[in-house]
């Protein structure tokens, strides 16, 4: 008899090892998860996918009465990133604004414009809104600077030797997972269009700036 006590409470013993084994894998388990995910979390956050912009579509001409037509196309690529997938997010614009810019002699950028809410430079799309993941958007752009405006504000050989470029403001967050978002991030890039926009001899016929090509943006301050 007192060999079956003895076999018995050594089975559950056995039985007692063997659970607290399985709970103390399982456990293991869940920590790694978890701690996986805190790290996808975090990385998602301080690494988000890149947004490239370029210009496309530029066109420049007199008008009739003397002013200047700025038409040109902002592209935004959400490239995401083909090595981790939950890199490929959509991205939110809480804010997009378009700047002209010339560049005098002492090159300092100025503004030729003041600063224009996406609601004024397309019909169709408004702030806010969410651009998928591997995803184009294009903005379409189109400025005029009116006759009286370059009188008043350009003399002289100031208006004949300008650097002209675009200047794409933008506030976005990206989407991690479902209504999970990353904090705000302010983008801030300059476009070269490459040209003078002011020619005392130029003529009322458009002007392709680049053909059927575009001008990559970079970020204000680089090198590039």
């Amino acid at each position: 008899m007192a060999t079956t006590t003895t076999k018995l409470q050594e089975a559950a013993a056995s039985r007692r090892s063997s659970w607290s084994t399985k709970h103390y894998i399982l456990l293991a388990l869940a920590g790694t998860l978890m701690a996986t995910i805190i790290v996808i979390a975090i990385s998602a956050v301080f690494s988000p996918t890149e947004i490239n912009f370029s210009v496309t579509n530029a066109t420049h001409a007199k008008s009739s009465d003397g002013g200047i037509r700025v038409n040109l196309t902002v592209a935004a690529a959400n490239t995401g990133s083909s090595s981790s997938s939950w890199r490929c997010a959509g991205v939110e614009y809480r804010s997009l604004s378009v700047e002209l810019l010339y560049t005098p002699k002492d090159g300092v950028p100025k503004s030729l414009m003041a600063d224009k809410p996406l609601q004024a430079l397309s019909s169709t799309t408004s702030a806010p809104f969410v651009q998928p993941a591997r995803n184009t958007t294009t903005f379409p752009v189109h400025i005029f600077l009116a006759a009286d405006y370059l009188r008043d504000n350009f003399r002289g050989d100031t208006i004949n030797s300008t650097k002209t470029s675009v200047q794409v403001t933008a506030s976005v967050r990206f989407i991690v997972v479902g209504k999970a978002y990353t904090r705000l991030y302010d983008i801030d890039v300059l476009c070269d269009l490459g040209f003078a926009l002011f020619h005392d001899d130029q003529d009322d016929d458009e002007v392709s700036l680049f053909g059927d090509g575009s001008r990559d943006c970079f970020p204000v301050g680089s090198d590039d």
